[in-house]
């Protein structure tokens, strides 16, 4: 290399490692992955990663625009304390008639993360060659055999028919027999440590429940899956699993094909939401009614444990979050799964910002 052009090289390409080296990192707080990379018309999409977990930000914002929309799709999952989270939608409706790309972006504690997917409506038909019938021969005639003639009939009285069985009986449990009572926010453990520490709760439970130990009432009872499910897990804590996360509800199912995870838990199944309660959250979203007039769809929740709170504080004067009215209006269109909307709600009734009865 001549000498001159060496003495021009050397410090431009010192120059620009050390302008490479004052480029402070960035280290993506937010990492999610999507089930395909391609979706159709009535295709669901499933978007699941971590976040850097903070106690103070409870959920994960996320939002998906298409062509035609946006808004195409709005969530608000919650995050996990090891970071993760999951949430799906069901593509379709006015926002997906355009085909073309389609974006994901997922926020968090003001980090954000974006992907770019691609939707087609049509799902493209694969060409099939007819296939080949072979030759049919014709059947042989078979000729009708003579009816045999009625037997004479006797005295013997008919034959009564079998009776049906018996009806399965319904789901017993002694759990929730006093409302609230054990809380689906509580470890069983923690009911049993407090049994045995706290003489006046050991004779309080004693009086309600004379004939159980409190391991009856609040433990789980032992599956054919070692270690499943364990005292030290609360049961929301695997219902939110098998509700978010697919993988987690394919592997129970394949355990338990004939029962279902409240059951397994030791609850009941929980009864089903009234259509009404649905079109009050929709008014209340669109703030076309007042939060009295929303109390009696809560206090439905509540007296039927579709969502369980051990202690309902007195009604605060604090404003309701925005992002709450906006999670009643999202379930309404079917834009967040109905656990996300309970979730909120639970978050009203435990800060006293609602009255609840």
């Amino acid at each position: 290399m001549p000498e001159r052009i060496r003495y021009v090289l050397v410090p431009l390409i010192l120059a620009s490692l050390l302008l490479v080296l004052a480029i402070p990192p960035v280290f993506g707080a937010i990492d999610f992955t999507t089930n395909e990379a391609l979706y159709h018309k009535g295709d669901t999409i499933v978007i699941s990663g971590t976040v850097e977990y903070d106690p103070k930000v409870q959920f994960v914002s996320i939002l998906i625009s298409s062509l035609d929309s946006p808004l195409a799709g709005i969530g608000q999952p919650a995050a996990n304390s090891d970071g993760s989270f999951s949430y799906s939608l069901k593509l379709g409706g006015s926002n997906w008639m355009t085909d073309g790309a389609f974006t994901v972006k997922v926020s968090y504690d003001g980090q954000s993360a974006e992907k770019t997917l691609q939707y087609q409506k049509e799902r493209p038909e694969l060409e099939q060659k007819p296939e080949q019938k072979p030759e049919q021969k014709p059947e042989p005639e078979i000729k009708p055999k003579p009816k045999p003639e009625p037997a004479p009939q006797t005295d013997t009285k008919t034959p009564k028919p079998p009776s049906k069985p018996d009806a399965e009986p319904a789901f017993e449990t002694l759990k929730l027999k006093i409302p609230g009572f054990p809380s689906y926010d509580q470890s069983p453990q923690s009911y049993i440590d407090r049994y045995n520490s706290e003489p006046e709760y050991k004779s309080w439970f004693d009086s309600q429940f004379p004939s159980h130990s409190i391991e009856d009432v609040a433990g789980y009872k032992q599956t054919h899956v070692g270690g499943f499910p364990s005292n030290d897990q609360s049961p929301q804590s695997y219902i939110d699993r098998y509700n978010s996360e697919p993988e987690y509800k394919s592997w129970f199912d394949s355990q338990f094909p004939d029962t279902s995870i409240h059951n397994v838990l030791g609850y009941e199944d929980p009864v089903a939401i009234p259509p009404w309660v649905k079109s009050t959250a929709k008014q209340w979203g669109e703030q076309r009614i007042s939060e009295s007039d929303f109390a009696p769809a809560i206090q439905f929740l509540l007296d039927n444990g579709i969502i369980m709170v051990s202690e309902i504080p007195d009604p605060t004067n604090n404003a309701i979050p925005k992002w709450v009215r906006n999670s009643a209006y999202w379930w309404s269109q079917d834009l967040i799964t109905q656990d996300e909307f309970l979730n909120s709600i639970k978050f009203l009734v435990r800060e006293g910002l609602i009255p609840a009865n």
